[in-house]
């Protein structure tokens, strides 16, 4: 006697993430015009009126799309490594472009797709607050810096938070316009060294050194710039 299977219908948290990522998917290939909900629709599996069970309006679903690539950038904090936070930052200069490849169709190309879209409205806003929500992340982390002396003290919190989410722009950037080279010869890593190197705490010139020699284009095995 042959037994019967059961399909599990999804939660649904679960088809509000299958749309969400569809949405993404959408927005890197077609930019978030063209993520419209015929496709969202075609791609999710469900009538265009089943997609309103689950979402109010396309631009509910965008939002979702654009929280779930948040998600995501924590990821250059927490895969970069050092004893201390000077290290750890240091670190992230040179992990970032490595980053940047592997989570280029699900992060780098659709937020540049959404920062092209904005202009004004609920979509411009709701980048802008995305983007603080980074800036203090990386504050709270030079402010970690701060209190185990390994950042001095008098660096301005704010303008460093902000000199991350900066140059983390300007690599992925390169990276979207096809510049690829100036991260893989170790430019873009050099640019971050030379903009960080003086913020080592007065305890830390030994930090400072080892991170000048880790992240020198040599020790990346890319030869002299």
């Amino acid at each position: 006697m042959q037994g019967t299977r059961r399909r599990t219908r999804a939660t649904r948290a679960e088809r509000q993430k299958q749309i969400a990522e569809i949405t993404l998917k959408l927005v890197a290939r077609y930019g978030v015009h063209g993520a419209t909900i015929s496709r969202i629709a075609a791609g999710v599996g469900l009538s265009r009126a089943a997609l309103y069970k689950f979402f109010p309006d396309r631009e509910a679903m965008l939002e979702a799309a654009l929280d779930l690539m948040v998600e995501r950038v924590p990821k250059w904090i927490d895969m970069s490594s050092g004893s201390d936070v000077f290290e750890h930052v240091m670190d992230m200069g040179e992990r970032h472009g490595t980053l940047g490849l592997t989570e280029f169709e699900a992060f780098t190309h659709p937020w540049f797709q959404f920062a092209a879209a904005s202009g004004s409205g609920t979509l411009t806003e709701q980048l802008r607050e995305r983007h603080l929500a980074f800036v203090r992340t990386f504050a709270a982390l030079v402010e970690q810096g701060k209190r185990d002396g390994s950042i001095r003290e008098d660096v301005d919190t704010n303008v460093l938070a902000w000199s991350l989410m900066m140059w983390g722009w300007a690599e992925d950037v390169a990276r979207l316009v096809g510049l690829k080279e100036v991260i893989d010869n170790g430019t873009t890593v050099e640019v971050f060294k030379r903009m960080l190197g003086d913020i080592a705490g007065p305890d830390q010139d030994n930090h400072k050194g080892r991170a000048e020699e880790k992240m020198s284009p040599s020790s990346l095995g890319q030869g002299s710039l």
